[in-house]
């Protein structure tokens, strides 16, 4: 299972779901994901030319992960920064 999507919506808006554990049996599609995430956040900036709007979903993450996978979203973070205006983040649980 994929523990990490975005899509954009209707309205613009970016939406990422993290899933599940970030465990080294998923890493592998994780970053799969995270360079299309990053691209999907860089060619909406583009096509609006402005900043996106970014919806993050933390409701079914469970709080466990590896360490390299963590560093990876935070890289992407890191990389969507420039390109998004705001970041709204929900559903985490004291363990996320």
């Amino acid at each position: 299972m994929n523990p990490f999507a975005a899509s954009l919506d209707a309205n613009g808006i970016v939406q990422m779901k993290l899933s599940g554990s970030l465990t080294e049996e998923n890493k592998e599609a994780l970053l799969v994901a995270i360079e299309e995430t990053k691209k999907l956040v860089r060619d909406t900036a583009a096509a609006q030319q402005h900043k996106v709007r970014v919806l993050f979903d933390l409701t079914d993450f469970t709080g466990t992960y590896n360490v390299g996978a963590m560093m990876a979203m935070k890289e992407m973070a890191d990389a969507n920064r420039p390109h998004t205006l705001k970041t709204a983040i929900f559903g985490g649980s004291s363990m996320a």
